[in-house]
Order: structure tokens, then sequence, then C-alpha cells
């Protein structure tokens, strides 16, 4: 796998609004989360709102904005309070940066994580998929419909390094 700079095409940008795994809304995300080896959120308000129901992420991914608007004060102390440490990498919006892949892989790495991406988040969910080991859950969410939940596993991997290597080198 080639490791750069990528950008979403506007072909990739039409796909990957269809949820890659299971929409749930926030009540139903904690019945499914019964044996995993990671979890991974991607995403303010998913992130925060997990953290409120006790469901303590291993990694968080998150640019304290919600649909590219700032976030309410409250879900910004609240994830600040979670991540005590963190990483910041760059990261603009609509591309994978090695930056961004080399802060998550470091993350799935270390089992543990807070990235705060300075641009936007939303592809971060393709590399935790890409790299995240079987029976990880990544979390994202889906605007409007709810969470989105990913059970990693093999096929996964495939098909989000599938879309990766689809984007475009810039």
């Amino acid at each position: 796998m080639e490791v750069g700079k990528k950008q979403l095409t506007e072909y990739l940008r039409a796909k990957l609004k269809v949820p890659i795994g299971k929409v749930l809304n926030e009540n139903e995300v904690e019945t499914v989360l019964i044996k995993k080896n990671l979890l991974i959120t991607i995403g303010d308000t998913c992130s925060y709102n997990l953290i409120t129901k006790n469901i303590r992420p291993d990694i968080i991914v998150y640019d304290f904005k919600n649909m590219r608007m700032p976030i309410e004060e409250k879900v910004k102390r609240g994830l600040e309070n979670f991540c005590k440490e963190k990483v910041v990498v760059h990261n603009p919006a609509g591309h994978i940066t090695k930056e961004l892949i080399d802060a998550v892989k470091k993350a799935i790495e270390r089992k543990k994580g807070c990235i705060f991406v300075d641009g936007e988040e939303d592809l971060a969910a393709l590399v935790a998929m890409m790299h995240a080991p079987d029976n990880s859950y990544v979390l994202y969410g889906q605007p409007n419909e709810g969470i989105v939940v990913v059970n990693v596993n093999e096929e996964i991997r495939r098909l989000a390094n599938s879309y990766y290597e689809q984007m475009e080198a810039v």
C-alpha cells in the first residue's frame, strides 16, 4: 500500500455516503460491543455520546467540529477531559495524509490514544478499518441517521484499502 497524501474523488465521495457497517442509534450501540479487540471512535459527537454512556473508546479521532461546524462547549469539555494526552495531526477535508495514517497506526499498536485532527477527521474511519485487528469496532457518525458500527475483519480491511487505493494521489 502506497503511503502519501490522497484526496477523495467525487465518485468515492458519493460511494462513501453509504455506511460501511450497520447504522444504529446511541442506545443500540452498547448491545453490539460485547466482545471486542479495540473500540475506535471517529468524530466528536459519536465519541462524546459513548463516553457519556460510560463506554470508553480505546482510540478517539476528533476535530472539535460536527458537520464542519464548531461543536458545543460541553462536548468539547467532555472530549478534553477524556483525552488528557493527545496527538495533533493535520489533515485537510477530503484527504488522508501520511501524518493521519501514522498517528492512527501508532494508536492501534499502543491500543490507546486520542488524535486531534487540525482539519477534518471523517476519513480516519477508513484508516482505522485498514489497520485495526480483527474483531475491533470502528464507530463513526452517519449524519441524521445514527452511528455506524463496523466490526473489522479481513473483508472490511480489503474494502477500506480498495477505497484508499482509489483515492487520487496529490
